[in-house]
């Protein structure tokens, strides 16, 4: 197990990226849904696909990957270049590509000369981006996606969310996945619970290496194996003060209709995701 590598994003995570899977990453039947979108988008355009714009908060390889395959120009808006050419490696269908460095709070950066001023985007496609932002970031998250949106535009995020006053213990949660057969890979059927299960009461938001020293009491109690703890060693959750949240389903929604207006929810179907991952699609509010 890799004991060298701590911290978040920043500090050496990207390299782990792989041995994260669905439905941390897109599942395929997110991807078929926004296809759908971006498909009935170049349509309006009478088949133009130069007029797409599309920005991708981060340097999610699937969508990427999808903008390759449809053929359309994406932007990655990431606050590591480093992060964005390393992903690029997954890539198998590359698009031509803009990499724009910055915080995503602080909306896309004046001075970058890729990105002409006031220009707007068709689609803004966030993989669970209020699930790793904390949830006193989320309107300033909001209110910067909503300035880079065009009139018609649509924020299609991608989140994890919980039912108000859910939880799932640790010894609950493995409980019900040896009932479900062990299942491999372990990750995916336990994602959700994972994270779910390491909040305490009043948090709002864990570090992401509660989840493992969780697993080591597992391990401690023989509930799981030598062999399942060293695959999910490899997600490099140790010392990693990696913050995330889960947003309660109807105070999301809420949340989202102050600025937006909620034209579809697609709950994604997987069996692995519980029902408990959505893809809104998010229209502006114009007053």
């Amino acid at each position: 197990m890799n004991k060298e590598i701590k911290g978040d994003w920043k500090v050496g995570l990207v390299e782990h990226w792989r041995y994260y899977l669905p439905p941390v990453r897109p599942c395929p039947s997110d991807l078929e849904f926004i296809k759908k979108k971006i498909l009935e988008k170049i349509e309006e355009y009478n088949g133009d696909k130069s007029k797409i714009k599309l920005l991708i908060l981060g340097s999610t390889s699937e969508y990427r990957n999808l903008c390759g395959e449809l053929g359309i120009k994406c932007y990655c808006f990431d606050f590591s270049k480093p992060n964005f050419d390393y992903l690029a490696e997954e890539v198998k269908n590359k698009s031509k590509e803009v990499c724009i460095e910055g915080n995503w709070l602080d909306g896309i950066p004046k001075s970058l000369k890729k990105i002409k001023e006031n220009e707007k985007f068709d689609f803004i496609l966030g993989d669970c981006v209020f699930n790793i932002t904390i949830i006193k970031n989320h309107k300033k998250l909001v209110n910067t996606i909503f300035k880079l949106l065009k009139k018609e535009g649509s924020l299609i995020p991608r989140t994890f969310f919980k039912e108000k006053k859910e939880k799932i213990t640790y010894e609950e949660m493995i409980e019900k996945y040896r009932k479900q057969g062990s299942k491999k890979p372990i990750f995916t059927w336990l994602a959700k619970d994972l994270y779910l299960g390491a909040f305490k009461e009043g948090q709002e938001f864990i570090l992401v290496k509660q989840i493992w020293e969780n697993l080591v009491k597992l391990h401690e109690k023989e509930l799981i194996s030598d062999d399942e703890l060293e695959e999910l060693s490899k997600l490099s959750f140790e010392d990693r003060d990696f913050e995330f949240c889960i947003p309660v389903k109807d105070e999301v929604d809420a949340f989202f209709k102050e600025k937006f207006i909620i034209k579809e929810v697609f709950l994604t179907p997987e069996q692995y995701c519980c029902n408990k991952l959505c893809l809104h699609v998010l229209k502006k509010r114009i007053k």
